[in-house]
C-alpha cells in the first residue's frame, strides 16, 4: 500500500463530481502500476444514490471515513473504501467486509472448520463411535495354509564320506640290471606279462667298448600299468622302465582326517561310487587300516576291497566313499525345513488347528533330517512348510501331510 498515489481529478459540472479531497480513497487494480482514485460523489449528483453510506469509525482510527464507491474508475466493482487522515495509506476491502479484522476472522473460521472436518474424517467421529475403539463387528481371523509332517521314531545310520583312488593290491616297479641306453621295449601299456618275461633291452656299450644287450624282466605276472621309460633314453639301475600290477585284486585307497579316525574300524561296510557309472553303488569293506597318522597331512590311510569282482572299474579312477559308522536306534526324526530359530523350535499343530511353538533339543543332522533329543513325541504333527509367518496361537489350515523318508 506504500505505492498508493494521491491525484486530483478535474471534473466537469456534467459529471456531478467534485474534485477529490485529500481524504479520497485510492485502489490499485490488478495489472496496473498506479492507483485509480475512488472519489466520493458530490451531493445531488447521479452517483449519490441509495448505495452511498455514511462514514464509520473503526477502533483507533477515530477520524477514518468509510463510504461506498461505484465510480467507473473503480473497475465497476462496488467497494467500501476507507481512508485515514494523515496516519496511514488507505485500505480497501471487498464488499461484505466491514474491515480487515472481519476478513481475517472469516479466514480463521474457515481454516478451523476445515481442520475439524479432516479430524472427523480420519478419526471416524461421524460413525458414532470413539476413535481407537474396535468396531462392534469383529474382523475375520487370518488362517494360514501349511504343510505338515508326523514325527516318527527310526534308526539312524551315521556315515562318513571321503574320496579315494583305485589301485591294485599288488603292483611293482621294474628296473634294469645295468646302466645304459634303452634300445627296445617288448611290452606295452596294458599288456599282460608273465613272471620272468623280457619287457625291455638295455645296451650298456660305451665308446670303444661293445657289450651284449641286457634284458629287463618282469618280476611278477600281471598287467603293464605304466611305461615311463622311453626308447633312446639313458637309464640307470634306479630308473623305472615299467610298472606291472595284478588287476584281479584292485582296491580303493583313501585318507581319513585325524578327527574322524575314531569312527573307522576294520571290516566296516562302505559304498563306492564312480562318476563313470552315476547312480550305481559298489559294495566294499575296509580291509586295511594304517596304524599311524601321517604327521604332515594329519590323515590316516585306509584300504577298501570290493566284495564282488568289478571288471568295469579301472586302476586310477577317482572313487567316492561312504563308510557306515554308527547306528542310532529309536531316534525321533524331523525335516530340517520344519525347524526355525536356528534349529531351536518347531510349530506343532494342536487339536483345535492352532499352531503351538515349542522349543526342542536337536541332535545330529543327516541327509536333510534332524535328530530330536527332547521336546517332541512320536506321532505329533509339526509344520514343515509355511511356518515363516506363523506365531504362537494362530489358526492354520493343513494342505497335506508328509512322512519323513530317510
Amino acid at each position: 500500500m506504500k505505492n498508493t498515489i494521491r491525484a486530483h481529478l478535474r471534473l466537469t459540472p456534467q459529471t456531478g463530481l467534485s474534485a477529490p479531497s485529500p481524504r479520497s480513497c485510492f485502489r490499485k487494480p490488478s495489472g496496473l502500476s498506479a492507483s485509480i482514485p475512488c472519489a466520493r460523489p458530490a451531493a445531488g449528483s447521479e452517483f449519490a444514490n441509495a448505495n452511498s453510506r455514511p462514514a464509520r469509525t473503526h477502533g483507533r482510527a477515530a477520524k477514518s471515513r468509510t463510504h461506498f464507491c461505484d465510480q467507473p474508475g473503480c473497475m465497476g466493482e462496488q467497494r467500501f473504501c476507507e481512508s485515514k487522515i494523515a496516519t496511514s495509506p488507505p485500505l480497501c476491502a471487498p464488499r461484505g467486509f466491514q474491515n480487515i479484522e472481519q476478513a481475517l476472522m472469516r479466514v480463521i473460521l474457515r481454516l478451523f472448520a476445515g481442520c475439524l472436518f479432516l479430524g472427523c474424517l480420519f478419526t471416524g467421529c461421524g460413525k458414532g463411535e470413539p476413535a481407537g475403539v474396535p468396531s462392534a463387528i469383529p474382523a475375520e481371523e487370518t488362517v494360514y495354509s501349511v504343510r505338515t509332517v508326523q514325527v516318527e521314531i527310526r534308526d539312524i545310520q551315521e556315515y562318513l564320506e571321503a574320496g579315494g583312488d583305485v589301485i591294485t593290491e599288488t603292483s611293482v616297479d621294474i628296473f634294469p640290471d645295468i646302466a645304459g641306453k634303452l634300445v627296445r621295449l617288448h611290452a606295452g601299456l596294458g599288456d599282460f606279462v608273465q613272471k620272468g618275461q623280457i619287457i625291455a633291452s638295455v645296451d650298456p656299450s660305451k665308446p670303444g667298448l661293445t657289450y651284449t644287450l641286457s634284458p629287463v624282466r618282469a618280476p611278477i605276472s600281471g598287467t603293464i600299468l605304466e611305461v615311463p621309460g622311453k626308447i633312446g633314453a639313458t637309464v640307470g639301475e634306479s630308473s623305472v622302465i615299467a610298472r606291472a600290477g595284478q588287476l584281479g585284486s584292485i582296491q580303493v585307497k583313501a585318507l581319513i582326517p585325524e578327527k574322524q579316525t575314531g569312527r573307522v574300524l576294520l571290516g566296516q561296510k562302505a559304498g563306492v561310487s564312480f562318476e563313470a557309472y552315476p547312480g550305481e553303488i559298489f559294495s566294499a569293506l575296509i580291509s586295511r587300516l594304517s596304524p599311524v597318522v601321517d604327521p604332515l597331512s594329519r590323515t590316516r590311510e585306509i584300504r577298501l576291497t570290493f566284495t564282488q569282482p568289478v571288471s568295469r572299474v579301472s586302476v586310477g579312477m577317482f572313487a567316492r566313499i561312504r563308510i557306515e559308522t554308527v547306528v542310532r536306534v529309536g531316534r525321533a526324526l524331523i525335516p530340517e525345513s520344519a525347524v526355525s530359530r536356528g534349529g531351536q523350535s518347531v510349530f506343532v499343530v494342536g487339536p483345535d488347528s492352532r499352531a503351538e511353538e515349542r522349543m526342542i533339543g536337536a541332535g545330529i543332522s543327516l541327509d536333510g533330517f534332524i535328530e530330536v533329543i527332547q521336546g517332541l513325541q512320536a506321532g505329533e504333527i509339526i509344520i514343515s512348510e509355511g511356518h515363516g509367518l506363523l506365531s504362537d496361537g494362530v489358526k492354520v489350515r493343513v494342505l497335506s501331510e508328509q512322512r519323513p523318508a530317510l
